[in-house]
């Protein structure tokens, strides 16, 4: 019976670690919001897989505000989008 218990309690390790390791995957569907950050590209670093902000001469009048709230964290990001906005 011990037996039984240790292989039972085995595989439910490898069952938990599994889900664990699954369940950090990231996918790369593009269907949620956080996809945002993806469009502005990377002004640095080794190598940019994601979209650049082209110019459109179009836009050129139009104002945009770039809001972000009063914390350390959300302040830095409304930065980088408005800096990589102001750069394209």
């Amino acid at each position: 019976m011990r037996k039984h218990a240790r292989v039972l309690t085995a595989l439910l390790a490898v069952l938990v670690l599994g889900l664990t390791l699954a369940a950090c995957g990231s996918s790369n569907s593009g269907s949620s919001d956080s996809g945002s950050s993806k469009k502005s590209g990377s002004s640095g670093g080794s190598g940019s897989s994601g979209k650049l902000i082209k110019k459109d001469a179009a836009n050129a009048s139009k104002r945009l505000t770039i809001g972000s709230k009063n914390f350390a964290e959300q302040f830095i990001l409304g930065e980088i989008y408005s800096q990589a906005l102001e750069a394209a």
